[in-house]
């Protein structure tokens, strides 16, 4: 089953516990499978679960 949940840059500042910048960054890297609408990214709920899984183990450099 598929969620239709979507997360905003607000949402991943406070999930991963990171700052507004730092999620920003996140959100415009190609790595990360966010999209934009007009002036926002947003992230689907399963394609961050799956971001997630692929990315453990690995470190996250936003510079």
């Amino acid at each position: 089953m598929t969620d239709n949940t979507f997360y905003n840059v607000k949402d991943l500042q406070t999930t991963l516990k990171i700052g507004r910048d730092k999620a920003y960054r996140l959100m415009a890297s190609k790595d990360f499978p966010s999209m934009r609408i007009g002036k926002n990214y947003v992230v689907s709920s399963d394609a961050f679960q799956r971001w997630v899984k692929e990315s453990e183990n690995r470190e996250i450099r936003l510079e």
